[in-house]
């Protein structure tokens, strides 16, 4: 398989308690997969 095109890495937006911000984070992917993104690097 030949990765291409735009593929940012990913960041981990958490909660002042250092949870998970899971709905920051699907705001997130969604942003970046409506800016066009090819592919998405979770680190």
């Amino acid at each position: 398989m030949q990765l291409r095109g735009i593929i940012p890495p990913v960041v981990t937006p958490m909660t002042a308690d250092q949870e998970l911000d899971l709905p920051g984070l699907r705001a997130h992917i969604d942003h970046m997969l409506a800016a066009g993104v090819h592919g998405i690097f979770v680190p």
